[in-house]
């Protein structure tokens, strides 16, 4: 592959090798890069975090700099998760800016739908929680963005699986299955 600026045996980060944080629960983090295969050490000015395969967990695309993207796989034992896909009718339509609260397990954990994470970047417009062992789903709270500041409240949602919610809908959309239901 051709490049429009020749590094030579340079490096734009130093060889620096990627952090990969564990979150501990206890308001600390755990830096497992190595022990997960991702202390990759080519420069790299671009990631993407969604889940590739449908299986619940959040997987890795890098974009090295002059190479092709990398994708890791999350291949680390799963906990129970949900995803969210939201629809806005009064806002806008994609419901950018909506905040989502997920009670479960006795937590709570709180996203912002936004498309942008930094330089060269960017998100999904799937939100994805984590529940670890949480039996089941409290409830789920959307603050649809714009003037109004609407907010709804879901019960009865079921975990490890992908929903649509929809502003001024009462209850979840269908959404697509996921891998392994």
């Amino acid at each position: 592959m051709a490049s429009f600026l020749d590094l030579g045996v340079r490096s734009l980060n130093g060889y620096e090798r990627k952090k990969l944080f564990r979150n501990l629960g206890n308001g600390k983090f755990a830096d497992v890069g190595y022990v997960a295969g991702a202390d990759r050490k080519e420069d790299a000015r671009g990631l993407a975090i969604f889940d590739a395969d449908g299986d619940g967990k959040l997987d890795l695309l890098i974009q090295p700099f002059d190479a092709h993207p990398v994708l890791l796989m999350n291949r680390g034992k799963a906990g129970h998760w949900l995803e969210v896909r939201l629809g806005g009718t009064r806002c806008n339509k994609d419901a950018i800016g909506a905040r989502v609260v997920v009670e479960a397990g006795g937590k709570k954990q709180m996203r912002e739908l936004t498309t942008t994470a930094g330089y060269l970047s960017g998100l999904t417009k799937v939100l994805h929680f984590g529940l670890g062992e949480a039996e089941k789903i409290d409830r789920v709270t959307v603050t649809w963005p714009g003037p109004s500041r609407a907010v709804q409240t879901f019960e009865g949602i079921g975990r490890d699986q992908l929903v649509t919610l929809v502003e001024g809908e009462d209850a979840p959309m269908p959404s697509r299955p996921r891998k392994g239901q």
